[in-house]
């Protein structure tokens, strides 16, 4: 399903509209016309890659999964394959990761921006934290 999704997520980022700010309901609504295209074969994974493609562009991608989870108490990310969690006080290796550098640093670029910081090579380093 990994290449499935990067071929929608290029697609549909081909068709949104950058001369406004897209609401949820227009970029689910371009998810779902590219997805009907793609996905007569598959239907039982629509609603799942449906939301990985909506979280991806309007939510924490696949870190959001896990603010969700209200057992998860601490999320950290050391690059694109090390996402840690903590749990019940026990912190562990998840078993997700990024599918790129590319996709965490997008999602790096977003949550820095939320709160006016910013990261690149010569500032390495923030200090953020999610609203939640």
């Amino acid at each position: 399903m990994g290449q499935l999704k990067q071929m929608l997520r290029a697609q549909i980022l081909a068709e949104m509209t950058y001369d406004r700010q897209m609401s949820d309901e227009e970029i689910a609504e371009l998810i779902d016309r590219r997805m009907d295209v793609c996905m007569e074969e598959q239907p039982e994974e629509f609603p799942q890659l449906h939301r990985e493609l909506f979280d991806s562009f309007r939510r924490l991608d696949i870190l959001q999964e896990l603010v969700d989870d209200p057992r998860v108490t601490e999320i950290m990310v050391n690059g694109p394959d090390q996402v840690f969690v903590e749990t019940g006080g026990k912190i562990g290796r998840w078993e997700k990761s990024f599918e790129s550098r590319e996709q965490l640093e997008d999602l790096i670029q977003q949550i820095v921006s939320s709160v006016n910081r910013i990261v690149n090579t010569s500032m390495p380093l923030a200090d953020a934290r999610l609203s939640d």
